[in-house]
C-alpha cells in the first residue's frame, strides 16, 4: 500500500531525529522510501516564543494494517524523545502523522486518514508536492499539487462605480439567494446598498472561479459582530470589505480579515483620530508618514478585528500592529499581515497563518 507520512519537530536536533526515524521506518517494514527536502515553517497556534519547525514528507510502501502503522509511528516518536505527558502544540522533537494510506478513507477513534487538517497545511502539502504531486486525496478527489494551489489567501478588488455603470441593481440582486436579496433591499442608502452588493458579488464570483456551484451558491449568515460566514459549515473562510469606491473579498482555508480604504479619503483630522486609537509607536509612525501611515495602520487594525470576528468590541487602542515586519503577537496569539498600497486604495489582510497572498485579476 502506498503511504504518505509527514514528519515535524522543533526541539533538539531535528535533522538527526528525521534521519533516525527514516532508518527505523525502513527497519520496521516501510519499503521504497522517498523523502522530501526539509522545510522551515513558523509555529501555528503554539505557545509564545516556540521555536520554528522543521518539516518534511516521505512516501513509501507498507504491507500491514493502518493501525499497525499508527502504532509504529507512535513508538518511534517516543523512542526519539517525545514525552508521554506531552502538552498539545508545545515544542517536541518529533511528530509523525499518517497523511495518506493508499486511496482508503479511515475514520476510527484513533485514526483519521487522510489526515483531517492536511489539505490546508502548507507544511504538509509543500514537502509532499515536491516528491508526490500527483497523489490523490480521496476525500476531495484532488491531487496534492492541486490542493497546494488552493492553500493561499486570494483576494480581488472591484470598482463600485464601474459596476454601477454597467449593471442594473435590481437584476443583480435577483441573482442572489433569497436571504441575501432581502438584506440588500433593506438598505435605505443607495451607496451602501451598492457597496454591499459589490462585496457579495465579488465574493461569489471568486468562490465560483475556485470551487463549484455548490460552494458559490452557499447561503451566508452574519455573526453578532457583523462578520459573514457560511450557514452550512464548510472548510473555506472568506471576508469582505468596501470603501466608498471599492469592494474587496479575500478567501482562505483559515479565518481571516480584510479591510480596504480609499487612498483619496478625506482625513483632515487623522492625527486626532490616531491619538485616540493608536499606540505611541503607531502615532510616531503617523507623524513620520502622514495620511499614508495612518491608513496603513487603520486597515491593519480593522483587518485584525475582522479576522477574529469581534468587530469593535475590542477597542483599537488595546493592541498594536507590526510596522517593521509582517507578524506580531496579540493576546498571546500570532497574527500575520499583508499590506497593499496603490494610488487608489490601501488594503490589509490579517490571518493566523502565514500563507502566500495572491491578487486575482477582474
Amino acid at each position: 500500500m502506498k503511504i504518505a507520512l509527514s514528519l515535524g519537530g522543533n526541539l533538539g536536533d531535528t535533522n538527526i531525529a528525521f534521519s533516525t526515524a527514516i532508518v527505523r521506518l525502513e527497519e520496521e517494514g516501510v519499503c521504497d522510501i522517498c523523502k522530501s527536502s526539509i522545510f522551515k515553517t513558523k509555529p501555528i497556534n503554539c505557545p509564545e516564543n516556540s521555536p520554528d519547525y522543521q518539516n518534511m514528507a516521505i512516501t513509501g510502501s507498507w504491507y500491514h494494517s493502518p493501525n499497525e502503522l499508527l502504532v509504529l509511528c507512535k513508538k518511534l516518536e517516543q523512542e526519539l524523545g517525545r514525552d508521554k505527558t506531552y502538552i498539545r502544540n508545545s515544542p517536541r522533537p518529533l511528530d509523525i502523522d499518517i497523511i495518506l494510506f493508499g486511496d482508503e478513507i479511515i475514520k476510527t477513534d484513533n485514526l483519521t486518514v487522510p489526515h483531517i487538517e492536511a489539505h490546508r497545511r502548507l507544511f504538509v502539502l509543500e514537502p509532499l508536492a515536491q516528491i508526490a504531486p500527483t497523489l490523490i486525496f480521496p476525500t476531495f478527489q484532488k491531487r496534492v499539487d492541486e490542493l497546494l494551489k488552493e492553500c493561499v489567501i486570494s483576494f480581488k478588488v472591484l470598482s463600485i462605480s464601474k459596476m454601477k455603470a454597467n449593471l442594473n441593481f435590481s437584476e443583480q440582486v435577483k441573482q442572489l439567494p433569497i436571504e441575501s436579496q432581502e438584506r440588500k433591499l433593506k438598505y435605505k442608502n443607495e451607496k451602501s446598498a451598492w457597496a454591499s452588493l459589490c462585496a457579495e458579488k465579488i465574493c461569489r464570483s471568486m468562490l465560483l472561479d475556485k470551487y463549484d456551484d455548490n460552494v458559490a451558491n452557499q447561503k451566508f449568515d452574519i455573526g453578532k459582530n457583523g462578520k459573514p460566514y457560511f450557514r452550512d459549515k464548510i472548510d473555506i473562510n472568506f471576508n469582505v470589505s468596501h470603501s466608498s469606491q471599492f469592494a474587496t473579498c479575500a478567501i482562505s482555508p483559515y479565518e481571516l480579515g480584510i479591510d480596504i480604504e480609499d487612498a483619496n479619503r478625506k482625513a483632515n483630522n487623522f492625527a486626532q483620530i490616531a491619538k485616540r486609537f493608536y499606540s505611541s509607536s503607531e502615532n510616531a509612525f503617523v507623524e513620520e508618514y502622514g495620511k499614508e501611515g495612518f491608513l496603513k495602520i487603520w486597515t491593519m487594525k480593522e483587518a485584525f478585528v475582522k479576522s477574529i470576528g469581534t468587530g469593535i468590541s475590542i477597542p483599537l487602542n488595546q493592541f498594536s500592529v507590526p510596522l517593521e515586519s509582517n507578524q506580531t503577537i496579540i493576546n498571546n496569539q500570532q497574527f500575520f499581515f499583508h499590506y497593499v498600497k496603490t494610488k487608489q486604495y490601501h488594503l490589509s489582510i490579517c490571518s493566523k497563518v502565514d500563507l502566500n497572498v495572491i491578487k486575482q485579476n477582474n
